[in-house]
């Protein structure tokens, strides 16, 4: 079922075709030969008689003094390069959402060997997941995020583990009192 995009194409199509057919008039094909009138060898003469000569213009080479330049053949079509499918078919782009140790962590990976973010995220997560066994199921995001805190910076895995507790006592202290005024509210 065509869209608004597929119908507005096809009405500008059909302007386009419209305004080509009373503006373009019928030329005559014309064929090469030597003009009746100036005597030169053209490539396109209609009625006998050159674009010069039908027009009233000057040749340019008269202004010279000299005969015309032979007209150069068509080039060959330049070949575009395509693009071609990489070597390895079974490559794709993963885009991943890092922040905070874990951002810090992968900076400081490809500072380290000199490599691209995306090359140090690789190398960690196969750091990653070649010193720990699967996971399971029930394993949660905040334990993922804890085993590869540790697994990265094994030095700042309890320092992100106490700063989570204690923004987690933070928020349980603004909820209860957050819960009184709305008590003292009512």
């Amino acid at each position: 079922m065509p869209d608004l995009a597929d119908m507005a194409a096809a009405i500008e199509a059909e302007h386009v075709a419209r305004g080509l057919a009373r503006v373009a008039p019928v030329l005559d094909p014309g064929v090469a030969g030597e003009c009746e009138e100036c005597g030169e060898d053209m490539p396109r003469l209609v009625g006998g008689r050159c674009g010069f000569c039908r027009d009233g213009r000057r040749h340019p080479f008269e202004r010279a003094g000299a005969a015309p330049a032979p007209i150069p053949a068509h080039p060959a079509p330049i070949e575009e390069p395509r693009m071609t499918a990489p070597a390895t078919a079974d490559r794709r782009a993963v885009t991943i959402p890092a922040e905070g140790a874990v951002l810090h962590a992968i900076e400081e990976r490809a500072a380290a060997a000199s490599i691209p973010l995306g090359r140090a995220a690789i190398e960690l997560i196969e750091l990653g997941t070649a010193a720990t066994p699967a996971t399971s199921p029930a394993d949660t995001v905040e334990d993922l995020l804890a085993r590869l805190v540790d697994l990265v910076r094994p030095d700042r895995g309890k320092e992100v583990a106490a700063e989570r507790d204690a923004a987690i006592a933070r928020a349980e202290a603004a909820e209860a009192k957050l819960a009184r005024l709305r008590e003292a509210l009512s």
